[in-house]
């Protein structure tokens, strides 16, 4: 990420401050800002940055781990409860959220998963309102595999290593042209799932890989595409000598 001027921004602050008219224009504005009443404005505290990949959005950067919601997210889910018709999930807000028993790809009341408590979930929001409780599902509209195929998008995660970061890297690990993914993806066979929430999912064959792969996401966040090829480069050297 580029840091425009080291530029600390509050709720509230207008970019045009920091920023001419032409770069306001030039990039596309992403998380933590908003447009209100012809301006662009910061709607949390943090830092003004540039993603150096694209589509080089502005945005306000943090360390923010408190996770709020949003229709379409994909999260990682714990389940804590386990009714009939639903399980009680965790996905790091204030309140837990609701999977129905029935909610994933081709499961019927006959047959479903029958997850524990526990057991991890990749799923997406469907309901996220004040009014109503947060409700998942783990049923995908790009995929028709079922989850009993185990190729399903969403659906229970078995083994792999589950990390938390910031809500902030999940979204930057979510872009399509993530560089620490791609570099590491020519380096290792893995699999992963990020979630909006500050949840990593990551599984491959050799456990070393894995803490490997798992460090390198997190130290990721604060590098320049640059920083992070040179990194992974380091860290498959040292395991190639291990």
């Amino acid at each position: 990420m580029e840091v425009i001027e080291r530029v600390v921004l509050l709720p509230g602050d207008e970019l045009r401050n920091h920023l001419s008219e032409e770069e306001l224009k030039k990039y596309p504005h992403g998380e933590g800002t908003a447009e209100h009443q012809n301006r662009t404005i910061a709607t949390k505290a943090g830092v003004l940055k540039c993603q150096d990949i694209p589509p080089h959005n502005l945005c306000v950067s943090n360390m923010q781990r408190k996770y709020v919601a949003g229709m379409n997210d994909m999260v990682i889910g714990l389940i804590t409860m386990k009714h009939t018709e639903n399980y009680k999930v965790d996905i790091g807000g204030a309140l837990p959220a609701i999977l129905s028993t029935i909610a994933f790809e081709g499961a019927t009341k006959r047959n479903r998963p029958n997850l524990q408590v526990g057991s991890l979930v990749y799923g997406r929001v469907i309901v996220a309102n004040r009014e109503a409780e947060t409700e998942l599902s783990c049923t995908s509209p790009q995929s028709r595999k079922g989850w009993a195929s185990g190729e399903s998008y969403f659906g229970p995660l078995v083994g792999g290593y589950l990390f938390q970061c910031s809500v902030y890297l999940a979204r930057i690990l979510l872009d399509p042209d993530c560089a620490v993914l791609e570099a590491l993806g020519r380096a290792f066979p893995f699999e992963v799932a990020v979630g909006v929430n500050g949840r990593v999912w990551v599984n491959s064959a050799n456990p070393l890989h894995t803490i490997v792969i798992s460090n390198a996401i997190l130290n990721s966040e604060t590098f320049t595409r640059a920083e992070i090829e040179v990194m992974v480069h380091k860290l498959v050297s040292a395991v190639k000598q291990s």
